[in-house]
């Protein structure tokens, strides 16, 4: 088994086939529409299918709750040296319950809700905010929309390719040309044609749409 099959098969790959549609199926499936300019340019054709309506939401303020005293004062040592002068309002040594007053205190310096009690879960208050405390961290975020499209799945391959996938799609890349998708016989692993080639051959190019094909992919 060649080195290349190692080095992806060890770090991971998942190769993604989505076909863009108007309306969701599920609405945790979407691709923001700056992160596909990213690698698509304007005049694609994905047009068709923009929204504007599509849930994101923007951070406010989040706490790092820490475990461990010695690596808290490292890292504690490390903002100071650097000149971080919000350093600690963003990160505490403690757990939600013991840091309640500190948390507290932050929280009503910047304007956001304090809470008396502080347990695992997730807030929503009526103006479109929301509270999340988790063992490690406190976070106030704000619920937003943004442009982007709505996708099904409509292929996956996962690992069984040369290392030289590696050098010519990046990680988190989204393609539309035919050619990409045309492409990934050419670095199937040695030993593994018949099957992967048969589910990239079907589920990749034979099944591929113009203007609503969208190839993923993740390292």
């Amino acid at each position: 088994m060649r080195l290349g099959y190692l080095i992806l098969f060890a770090m991971g790959l998942d190769i993604y086939h989505m076909k863009a549609v108007r309306d969701p199926v599920n609405p945790d499936d979407h691709i923001y529409w700056d992160r596909f300019l990213e690698y698509v340019a304007p005049g694609s054709g994905f047009e068709q299918y923009l929204r504007d309506d599509i849930p994101d939401f923007e951070t406010i303020h989040h706490i790092s709750l820490f475990s461990d005293q010695h690596d808290f004062e490292r890292q504690r040592k490390a903002a100071e040296a650097s000149g971080d002068a919000t350093w600690a309002e963003r990160n505490l040594l403690g757990d939600p319950a013991s840091c309640r007053e500190l948390i507290n205190g932050i929280a009503e310096k910047k304007g956001l809700r304090a809470d008396v009690d502080y347990c695992d879960g997730y807030v929503d208050y009526p103006d479109g905010t929301y509270r999340g405390v988790g063992d490690r961290f406190v976070g106030w975020w704000k619920r937003i929309r943004r442009k982007g499209f709505y996708y099904i799945d409509a292929g996956y391959q996962r690992k069984a390719m040369i290392e030289r996938f590696r050098e010519d799609y990046d990680d988190g890349g989204l393609y539309v040309d035919r050619s990409r998708f045309s492409s990934l016989l050419d670095y199937v692993e040695e030993g593994w044609e018949d099957w992967v080639a048969e589910n990239l051959r079907k589920n990749f190019i034979e099944n591929y749409e113009e203007r609503r094909s969208v190839l993923r992919i993740m390292f």
